[in-house]
């Protein structure tokens, strides 16, 4: 699409999909925290003899990994005392601070403004 042409239509079309990357990579990361919380529980409930540490050890880090920016949102709430409905909010958040973060890197690294002046000469 010719950016000098059709600036609104661009701008529209590129909003669109920033807030589709947003949500799409939110939902696959929570999806992703279900699945690895749902395994680790699987690898736990093993009996000892069957427990197997080189699995379980790596999902613990990569569950606390993907979820590293609960642990800041968390650290917000001003009270000891957790509400049920701040650990749902923290987790929505979470999966939102992931993909606008990924968002944002897709944004300078294919749609960015460095692509545009190179597309406009």
């Amino acid at each position: 699409m010719d950016i000098g042409e059709n600036s609104d239509e661009w701008a529209r079309d590129w909003r669109k999909r920033f807030v589709r990357r947003v949500f799409g990579i939110a939902l696959c990361h929570y999806l992703a925290w279900l699945v690895l919380g749902g395994l680790l529980f699987l690898f736990a409930a093993l009996p000892v003899e069957g427990a197997v540490d080189w699995i379980i050890l790596p999902l613990t880090d990569l569950r606390s990994w993907i979820g590293f920016p609960r642990g800041f949102w968390r650290s917000l709430w001003f009270s000891e005392y957790t509400p049920r409905f701040l650990n749902f909010f923290v987790a929505i958040l979470t999966s939102l601070s992931w993909g606008l973060v990924y968002a944002i890197w897709k944004f300078l690294r294919v749609d960015g403004p460095l692509l545009r002046t190179v597309n406009d000469k």
